[in-house]
């Protein structure tokens, strides 16, 4: 059996008849739906009244998805509307996940929210529809979680220039720190070894030895 990775899908079933206090779940997890920030998204809903799947949308204008901020639900941050809708869904395609009354398809700029530098944001989402005769109804609600991926959110490191350190000089740094300052110090941003040999402190420089950047005497000098 061949498998693909399909775009982001939340599904869920939005009862008209349901209390306020009855969150719609994400078929596919059973629970509060979630969304990497900025990901393609497809969001399915089937339209229900009291668990009974909705045959006749002759009413139906338009239906409205929108996301909201939680804490006030009044801050709104993506909405999506569509006219247009499956009227034929039965039972059977609803449960096996082909078919639904109508699918809001959000890219991936429409979905990257701002997290407010957060590792997630906890927002509302309700759908809602307006009838033929002008009556508007919220049919369900229900909390959505964006979470911060991490995803395309950094620049390039930057090129190795004179301000920048290779692994093995930030090693050869990290010296005399350890130690007791008797062989090596620093001075004047400059790190010395000490030569018992010529009783000297030989500055060392970074320089490039069998193609690697290391840090070493000056040239000539010997320790």
């Amino acid at each position: 059996m061949s498998v693909s990775i399909p775009r982001k899908r939340i599904r869920m079933k939005c009862d008209a008849a349901k209390r306020t206090s009855d969150y719609m779940k994400d078929v596919f997890t059973s629970a509060t739906p979630e969304l990497w920030r900025g990901v393609d998204c497809q969001i399915e809903i089937g339209l229900f009244l009291n668990d009974v799947l909705v045959d006749d949308l002759s009413n139906v204008s338009t239906i409205t998805l929108e996301i909201k901020d939680a804490g006030t639900r009044e801050t709104l941050l993506l909405t999506k509307t569509v006219d247009e809708w499956d009227a034929g869904v039965d039972t059977a395609g609803w449960n096996d996940g082909s078919r639904q009354h109508a699918v809001f398809a959000l890219s991936g700029a429409e979905t990257n929210i701002d997290l407010a530098d957060l590792l997630n944001r906890s927002c509302w989402l309700v759908v809602s529809m307006v009838t033929v005769g002008g009556y508007a109804v919220t049919i369900q609600g229900t909390q959505l979680l964006i979470v911060e991926d991490g995803t395309g959110t950094t620049a390039d490191p930057p090129d190795l220039r004179d301000n920048y350190y290779t692994k093995a000089i930030c090693d050869a740094r990290y010296v005399p720190i350890a130690g007791d300052g008797a062989n090596c110090r620093f001075d004047g941003g400059v790190l010395y070894v000490y030569n018992p040999d010529s009783t000297k402190w030989v500055p060392l420089t970074c320089r490039t030895v069998d193609g690697v950047d290391v840090l070493a005497p000056g040239a000539g000098v010997t320790l």
